[in-house]
């Protein structure tokens, strides 16, 4: 996706930051000033940095297949536990008699 040597900025807070800092510049989207000169940097970067950042994106991103990334978000959101839907908790979902608004 990126064949011109793009720059990826990205937040600190996103869920693939540690996958993919080393070759990202990384910025607290709620700091304005601090994003934008993120931005500039990043406009700023030597054409051999830029080549060398965008490499390691592109070998980064493409080392797992969208699968993966998918199972990774399920795994992290709770939604699954050991690669199988996560199974509800006895009782969850019954109505409880004792909170019945009477």
């Amino acid at each position: 996706v990126n064949e011109r040597d793009g720059v990826l900025v990205l937040s600190r807070e996103a869920g693939v930051w540690g996958e993919l800092a080393d070759h990202a510049l990384g910025v607290n989207p709620f700091d304005i000033s601090g994003t934008a000169a993120a931005i500039a940097r990043a406009l700023d970067l030597s054409p051999v940095e830029r080549r060398s950042r965008a490499a390691g994106l592109r070998e980064a991103a493409s080392a797992r297949t969208p699968l993966d990334w998918f199972d990774d978000l399920l795994r992290h959101s709770g939604v699954v536990e050991g690669g199988r839907r996560r199974e509800k908790p006895p009782g969850a979902g019954a109505p409880n008699p004792g909170s019945a608004h009477r």
